[in-house]
C-alpha cells in the first residue's frame, strides 16, 4: 500500500487531488498547512510528497529543503502556480524530484505521481542464496551451490553427487539432478560414474 502525503492549503483542490489520486493500492493524506505537515511527517513514513509551496504559515520549497537536509529521501513534486523557469530550477535544485504548474490536468499529475512510486518501489531480487541454496525467479528454477573449493574426486559430470549435506543424501548409485521445469523440479537418475557420494 502506497502512501501519499498532500500539502495544498486550497481545500477544494486538495479534495479533488485525493479522489483522482486514491485507490485500493494508494492513500492520500491531506493537510493545508506546513504546520500540520511537520507534525504528520514525524509519526508517519510516506512513498511519495506533494507539495504546494506558497502555504498560509510558511513554504513548501522550504519543508522539502529541511527534509532533504534531514536525510529524508522520500520522493517529492512541487506542485505550484509559480511557473518562472527560474522557480522551477530553485525547486529542483533543493531537492524535488519533479515539479508540476497550476493549472495542470489530473491525468498528468495521476501519471507522474504513479512513475514516481514505479521509482521509488523496492526492487524484487531475480535471484536469492541462501544457506547453499539457489532462488532463480527469472527462470523459475530452484539448485544448490557448489562451493569453488569443492570438487569432484571422479568424474567432473557426476551431477555433484559426491556432495552431501544433512538435507539431501543420496541413494546408492544415483543422485538428484536438475528438471528443468517448476511442476517437477528435482528427479532421479542414475549415474554413470560412481563417487563417494552414492557409494
Amino acid at each position: 500500500m502506497s502512501q501519499i502525503l498532500l500539502l495544498e492549503d486550497d481545500e477544494a483542490l486538495g479534495r479533488g487531488i485525493c479522489m483522482a489520486l486514491e485507490t485500493s493500492s494508494c492513500t492520500v493524506t491531506h493537510c493545508s498547512t506546513r504546520c500540520q505537515a511537520t507534525g504528520i511527517l514525524q509519526s508517519t513514513a510516506f512513498d511519495l510528497l506533494i507539495f504546494d509551496i506558497n502555504l498560509p504559515d510558511g513554504s513548501g520549497l522550504e519543508l522539502l529543503r529541511t527534509l532533504r537536509q534531514n536525510g529524508s529521501f522520500t520522493p517529492a513534486i512541487l506542485l505550484t502556480a509559480n511557473d518562472l523557469e527560474l522557480d522551477e530550477v530553485t525547486g529542483l535544485e533543493a531537492g524535488a524530484d519533479d515539479y508540476i504548474t497550476k493549472p495542470f490536468s489530473l491525468a498528468v499529475l495521476r501519471a507522474r505521481v504513479n512513475a514516481q512510486l514505479r521509482r521509488s518501489a523496492p526492487v524484487k531480487p531475480d535471484r536469492i542464496e541462501l544457506n547453499g541454496f539457489i532462488f532463480d525467479f527469472a527462470q523459475l528454477e530452484f539448485s544448490k551451490m557448489v562451493p569453488s573449493s569443492t570438487s569432484p574426486r571422479r568424474n567432473s559430470d557426476c551431477c555433484g553427487c559426491w556432495w552431501k549435506t544433512a538435507a539431501v543424501l543420496c541413494p546408492e548409485n544415483c543422485c538428484l539432478k536438475r528438471c528443468g521445469t517448476a511442476a517437477s523440479l528435482w528427479m532421479k537418475t542414475l549415474c554413470r560414474w560412481q563417487c563417494d557420494g552414492c557409494a
